[in-house]
């Protein structure tokens, strides 16, 4: 599984909380964040290791079901 799909899009406008911060902000003062690892790396290592990596966001709740769907099978 590979988490944390959502990085390298700009965060989404929220509300601060009274003191001007976001408690729910793990990005720190970025505005986004890359991708480290590219798709064709990605393709490699399923093909090396004969594995399938499902990109998740526990952040956005993307591919989390289809994740555990495929860990279940």
């Amino acid at each position: 599984m590979a988490n944390k799909s959502d990085a390298g899009e700009p965060k989404a406008e929220k509300a601060n909380n009274e003191e001007g911060e976001d408690p729910q902000d793990d990005y720190g003062d970025e505005e986004e964040r890359e991708i480290e690892v590219t798709d064709e790396e990605i393709a490699a290592f399923e093909k090396e290791h004969n594995l399938k990596v499902i990109k998740t966001s526990a952040k956005t709740g993307n591919g989390v079901d289809q994740a555990f769907l495929e860990m279940t099978k």
